[in-house]
């Protein structure tokens, strides 16, 4: 089978559990941060969300999102996590931001989070994922040679807390099999 960069094809059981984790998003307004070709978004439509917007750098990703979504309730935009000023302040109930992190530049992960306070409600969530950090992922990520990079649970904290997030849970996932 050839790859391809559908929802079919690529959704895997860590895109089930990042849907767990968000939980109920009925009537909720939810920004996608790297959107990639549109997965979450979907999901997000087809379980009652009231708007959805997914931002990615990539057009070709962003077309497939409109394609394979295919609802009034979804917009996809070509946007920087590093400047989400074409957004509206305080207009979010959710953003989710899964594995995308560690592909920004190095050390702006902070300028990331405050973009994401502006456009997050007062009362709002962020959810987000990152690669663990540890010696095995690591060694066995060959991503991580050319910059890719993992976090740790303290890193991770240090940086939410720095920018007055208040965190409320944190769940690994996988673990050495799946390394």
């Amino acid at each position: 089978m050839r790859f391809q960069d559908n929802i079919q094809q690529r959704f895997t059981a860590r895109h089930k559990k990042s849907l767990i984790f968000v939980g109920s998003i009925n009537g909720k307004i939810i920004l996608d941060i790297g959107c990639s070709f549109g997965w979450f978004s979907k999901i997000m439509v087809e379980n009652g969300c009231k708007e959805v917007v997914g931002v990615d750098l990539t057009e070709r990703d962003l077309l497939n999102a409109v394609s394979q979504t295919n609802s009034q309730r979804a917009r996809f935009l070509k946007c920087s996590a590093l400047d989400l000023s074409i957004l509206e302040r305080n207009h979010f109930d959710l953003v989710v931001m899964w594995e995308v992190l560690e592909h920004l530049p190095r050390n702006i992960e902070r300028l990331v989070l405050e973009e994401i306070k502006k456009v997050l409600k007062p009362a709002g969530t962020l959810y987000m994922s990152v690669p663990n950090k540890s010696f095995w992922s690591c060694l066995l990520d060959p991503a991580w040679y050319c910059g890719h990079r993992h976090y740790s649970k303290d890193s991770v904290c240090d940086m939410l807390s720095r920018t007055g997030f208040k965190i409320e849970n944190i769940e690994y996932g996988g673990g050495f099999y799946e390394l």
